[in-house]
């Protein structure tokens, strides 16, 4: 049996195993939440960038801030928008950024073809457990420096693109195998505008493989086996690394909602160090002697950059700003990233950043962290915090808060609405339709 063929099997498989109606709420929120990240980041320089060199056309697939393009060209702006503050989900086991991917380009050939919201959703679960079947490849490739999402959201989003337009689990096999020969980026990239256009061409790459694969095009063993792009990145076939004949129906509880718009590295930090200002109850955090933050080998590679001000996409691979932000204030806010001159005053900032040191566990997983505080002569300000298990997910209803507080519109009610009240059975361009009119 070649690669495409079991990749077909293991692809009916992940369709199959429930109805949608099971999982349709919670696709619902994860669909919410990157409309809005998407919507509150259509305004950032890489974006703007982006729809000045995108192609417009009177018709066709939509763009996040108006007007319309090719079906490509969109889903790759699209995805550039949903992921350019770093605020948008990432599967947990892969550390792939699954929805700022498969979402564009679901939406992108939804407005091609005649569709319910069901089937568009199926096609949106089928790309989320996608992700989790290759999930042990992700941190495998972000430590080998090739940025997971550009690889496996490009497979996932084409194996959800193929089957949205046809049904057909052999059409979606061809397209992720298609995508993987046209997909790559670096973790050179993270902190720079280019890691949000890496996504980006994530989307497109999984557009276009799903149209082409949907005509019949074909492609080689660029997956599995010696020939794959897995083995030619990591020495090592994907066959050793993927769940054959599990259906994946976990890989949606995993697919986690960011609280926070920086790298999902620095979660577990973030969440110590607001425990500790909890703990501060009223103490002045900038009294604090020295702080020390324990983190594993992964997130010290890619996300303990140095915190330059002016940069705020320095700023979303800094562990060490982000926990001084969540000490100085309780919490990492959007402004926080674009604008720390404002919400925090300099002094403290900068003098509590000069006593933060990061020290390298080799045995903390990317879900671990330990955080410790030194304080001064009364100790008040003193304490060891350690993730005691991973975060939990985060709930429809602080969800569809998110949205309302991020997303740049004045109409999130009714976003809301069309989104997480559309019956399955309805045409799925037209609620798209209402969310970008109003935006």
């Amino acid at each position: 049996m070649t690669g495409r063929e079991r990749l077909s099997r293991q692809i009916a498989l992940m369709v199959a195993p429930s109805e949608i109606v099971d999982d349709a709420d919670e696709l619902r929120a994860q669909l919410l939440d990157t409309v809005g990240v998407a919507l509150a980041g259509a305004g950032e320089g890489t974006v703007t960038t982006m729809r000045s060199i995108t192609p417009h056309q009177p018709a066709g697939a939509s763009l996040v801030n108006g007007g319309h393009s090719d079906a490509v060209a969109a889903a790759y702006h699209n995805a550039v928008a949903a992921h350019v503050l770093d605020f948008d989900d990432t599967h947990s086991n892969s550390l792939v950024h699954t929805s700022a991917v498969v979402v564009p380009v679901l939406s992108s050939i939804a407005e091609s073809i005649d569709t319910t919201y069901g089937k568009m959703l199926t096609a949106y679960r089928l790309g989320i457990r996608m992700t989790g079947f290759l999930e042990a490849l992700g941190p495998a490739l972000n430590g080998a420096g090739v940025h997971a999402t550009a690889v496996i959201g490009a497979i996932s989003g084409a194996a959800a693109g193929g089957w949205l337009l046809t049904g057909d689990a052999d059409v979606a096999s061809d397209a992720a195998h298609l995508a993987a020969g046209m997909s790559l980026g670096l973790c050179a990239n993270f902190g720079r505008d280019a890691k949000s256009l890496q996504v980006g061409n994530s989307a497109a790459v999984a557009t276009r493989a799903a149209l082409l694969a949907e005509h019949g095009t074909g492609a080689g063993d660029t997956i599995f086996g010696s020939t794959g792009v897995f083995a030619r990145t990591l020495g090592q076939p994907a066959d050793d690394f993927v769940r054959w004949d599990d259906p994946c129906i976990d890989a949606l509880r995993v697919l986690d909602i960011k609280p926070y718009p920086c790298c999902y590295l620095i979660r577990p930090a973030i969440d110590l160090a607001r425990q500790a200002h909890q703990h501060l109850a009223g103490a002045d955090p900038t009294s604090i002697h020295s702080v020390e933050i324990q983190i594993g080998p992964l997130a010290a590679e890619l996300a303990d950059q140095d915190p330059v001000l002016d940069s705020a996409m320095a700023l979303k691979f800094s562990v060490r700003y982000c926990v001084a932000a969540a000490l100085l204030t309780g919490n990492v806010t959007v402004d926080a990233i674009r604008r720390p001159r404002e919400v925090f005053e300099a002094n403290a900032l900068e003098s509590l950043l000069a006593r933060t040191k990061v020290v390298v566990d080799p045995d903390l997983p990317p879900t671990r962290s330990r955080l410790s505080l030194g304080g001064g002569a009364a100790d008040a300000t003193g304490g060891t915090y350690e993730t005691a298990a991973a975060a939990e997910k985060l709930s429809i209803e602080g969800t569809v808060t998110k949205f309302l507080d991020t997303a740049d519109t004045a109409d999130g009610a009714s976003i809301v609405d069309a989104i997480m009240g559309a019956p399955l059975d309805a045409p799925f361009i037209s609620h798209w339709a209402h969310q970008r009119r109003i935006a």
